[in-house]
């Protein structure tokens, strides 16, 4: 009862998918419910994997600052692992003079990342080291300032913070 032909077109398109399809299929030798069961188990896995740890692209400047990169949405799973991120660069021994939060690829967002972005704001303003939201779209911005964000935090133009000399752009790489 397995089209063995998609197994193949999976593997060209993307591997990861097979692994739910291989544990269905051994499941189902032990027990029919069980074999369903765990399939769906690790497809859920698979489909909030990316929820939970969102994607971040590190940049970090010679002493000056550091950029971080976050791909897709951000919601209340994801915001730990960005918490961690943030923590781990104001721990550093060499903190950066500004932290950078690129939301150039973030299209969606929770009331509660913004509650937890308040936080960390809060946090690195204790430790003496600016943050700002850069290329942040319209509707992200606007999530951000009804939940409190302050609009100073979020910069459009990136001309401002290297006039400045926070930011330099040489080092600064927005592809």
């Amino acid at each position: 009862m397995v089209e063995y032909r998609v197994i193949k077109k999976i593997w060209n398109v993307r591997k990861i998918d097979l692994l739910p399809f291989f544990v269905t299929f051994v499941g189902c030798f032990w027990e029919m419910e069980y074999g369903i069961l765990c399939g769906m188990i690790v497809s859920l896995i698979i489909l909030l994997y990316p929820v939970v740890l969102p994607k971040i692209i590190e940049q970090q400047g010679e002493n000056t600052f550091s950029l971080l990169k976050i791909k897709g949405g951000l919601s209340f799973p994801g915001l730990e692992h960005l918490s961690t991120k943030i923590g781990d660069i104001s721990f550093q021994k060499s903190k950066p003079k500004i932290v950078l939060l690129d939301f150039s690829l973030v299209t969606e967002m929770d009331f509660s990342v913004t509650q937890g972005l308040l936080m960390i704001i809060e946090d690195l303003e204790n430790k003496n080291i600016p943050i700002h939201f850069i290329r942040v779209h319209d509707n992200i911005r606007d999530i951000m300032a009804n939940s409190g964000i302050d609009l100073s935090y979020i910069t459009q133009n990136l001309d401002s913070l290297i006039e400045t000399g926070k930011v330099n752009f040489k080092e600064l790489n927005l592809v």
